[in-house]
């Protein structure tokens, strides 16, 4: 089955709305990682397949720890699993083989279009937690973004701050990603900026 993951708005970081979402008390921010999307379906107890956003499988071969990481995440699974992320390999230098998990789409056969995001969010904390050096849940801030983003852009492995609202229910594309009104995407500015 192929799933076109949402895109998220494009803001940014001067933008008055940077600052209000800050403030609304019903959104968290997440890193932006300089990688590639990630659609990860676990289709069985041994089957798992990486696709792209555009729709594509991956030609991706994973290490023996990631291997080892998913056998350990697919323990705890019972049935069909689609996850949300960003693989992070060779995209930035000295960075292989890690998968960072944001969202989730089905758990265990059930379709987690309705579920709000933070719902979404404590079952992958469920099956994740802190996660290992080869399977990372992306870490969350609930305040001082504009610090947060400050000090992430600085990693060559980030490209900024992405902003999601706690209750908004999935949206996913037929044909191709859509852009939502309930994420936001801040980009890292040009190299010569200063804060």
């Amino acid at each position: 089955m192929i799933f076109y993951p949402p895109k998220p708005t494009l803001i940014s970081h001067d933008q008055p709305l940077f600052a209000r979402l800050e403030h609304t008390g019903d959104t968290v921010a997440e890193p932006k990682y300089n990688g590639s999307r990630l659609i990860l379906q676990i289709l069985d107890n041994e089957s798992v397949e990486f696709w792209n956003r555009s729709g594509a499988k991956m030609a991706y071969s994973p290490s023996a720890e990631v291997l080892t990481a998913l056998d350990r995440l697919i323990r705890k699974l019972h049935g069909y699993t689609v996850f949300d992320g960003e693989l992070m390999h060779f995209k930035t230098k000295n960075i292989k083989h890690q998968i960072i998990i944001f969202d989730i789409f089905i758990h265990n056969g059930e379709w987690l279009r309705l579920k709000p995001f933070g719902d979404r969010r404590k079952i992958l904390e469920g099956l994740i937690g802190k996660g290992t050096n080869e399977i990372l849940l992306a870490p969350q801030f609930q305040d001082h973004y504009r610090e947060h983003y400050a000090a992430l852009i600085r990693q060559p492995e980030i490209e900024g701050l992405v902003i999601k609202k706690l209750g908004a229910p999935l949206t996913l594309g037929d044909r191709e990603s859509p852009v939502v009104n309930y994420m936001f995407k801040v980009r890292k500015p040009g190299p010569n900026y200063r804060f």
